[in-house]
């Protein structure tokens, strides 16, 4: 009896450590509403060093695939190879397959950087991508680039998503964040006045390169058209230091109705994925910022459906009758030892 009693409470602590190991936000939900989320990640310095850590890479599919669009900034590869090695790594391991939209390289130095979209076809329709002409005026070291997505499982028919590495330099970094607000006005003119776009990725806008007053006074801060859902006190950097460097500001009144409030915020995937600091940076000296999209559709089943932005998960133990049949097995078992 006591040797049933040892097995029981063995299969109690085992069942126990399965439930709390799912506990992540790759975990795949049951349904799918049609809801997006989104997120924006700087993967620092990002090219085929990067790719050919094994670790590396298995921890950034990790992270990206909990997304239906991702923004992925400073790719450093001029021959493209670290970010398609990184889009069919991910593709080997979802049902839902990824496609990507790709700038052309830009900067002003020979240290030029690209951006990527990661999206879902399942779930969005590319419609159109261009990288912002600023030629004639040259205000950002990297422009914007800007992907016109179709969206048939939300409340918002088509929307933007308005992708920027504001550069880290503390007279111009304000001035390419007050430029925003004409790269966000130029594509609403080639939209035929769609107003709903997502401005994200690493805008600076903080510590030394932005102080506090200076970005309560940026055209993009004081415009009452954009809203801000990164708080300002929200640490964005892996490293030793504390700053809302990365962010991301709505426009238009449909997606200030569709974007739910308590699922904008940053991933911690140091924290989700048990990782001392050093494995962390490794990966990069910044966090993805994200945000969730409510969708219109009736729930059906999705294999790649993840719950962003929750504390914790609990699915293992509130579905699993396995787990309750243990519970009850044991308390049969130790009942006499208990209660005799």
């Amino acid at each position: 009896m006591m040797k049933l009693a040892a097995i029981c409470c063995l299969l109690v602590l085992t069942a126990l450590t399965t439930a709390s190991t799912s506990q992540g936000t790759d975990a795949p939900g049951s349904s799918y509403d049609g809801s997006l989320l989104i997120g924006a990640f700087n993967i620092r310095v990002f090219g085929i060093s990067k790719v050919g850590k094994v670790h590396v890479l298995q921890t950034l599919v990790k992270i990206l695939k909990r997304y239906d669009l991702v923004l992925i900034q400073e790719i450093r590869d001029r021959f493209c190879t670290a970010i398609r090695t990184l889009l069919d790594t991910l593709n080997s391991e979802v049902e839902d397959k990824y496609e990507m939209a790709l700038s052309s390289r830009l900067g002003r130095t020979r240290n030029k950087e690209q951006y990527a979209y990661f999206y879902k076809p399942s779930r969005l329709t590319l419609l159109r991508k261009y990288v912002y002409d600023d030629d004639s005026e040259d205000k950002f070291e990297r422009e914007p680039f800007v992907a016109y997505f179709e969206s048939p499982t939300t409340a918002m028919e088509r929307f933007a998503m308005i992708g920027v590495h504001i550069k880290p330099d503390i007279k111009e970094a304000v001035a390419e964040l007050d430029h925003l607000v004409h790269v966000y006005d130029d594509y609403v003119n080639k939209s035929a006045g769609n107003t709903n776009a997502i401005i994200a990725g690493d805008f600076n806008a903080d510590c030394r390169y932005v102080s506090k007053t200076a970005l309560k006074n940026s055209l993009l801060r004081s415009d009452m058209r954009f809203r801000w859902i990164i708080p300002d006190d929200a640490d964005t950097t892996v490293a030793a230091s504390d700053c809302s460097y990365d962010r991301i500001v709505l426009a238009g009144d449909d997606l200030f109705d569709s974007y739910q409030q308590n699922r904008a915020g940053v991933f911690y995937f140091d924290r989700e994925y048990h990782l001392d600091i050093n494995m962390a940076a490794e990966v990069s000296d910044h966090y993805p910022v994200e945000m969730f999209i409510k969708g219109n559709l009736d729930l059906e089943y999705s294999p790649d459906a993840v719950q962003p932005m929750l504390p914790a998960y609990s699915d293992s133990i509130s579905r699993s009758g396995s787990f309750r049949a243990v519970v009850w097995m044991c308390l049969l078992v130790m009942g006499p030892l208990i209660f005799p």
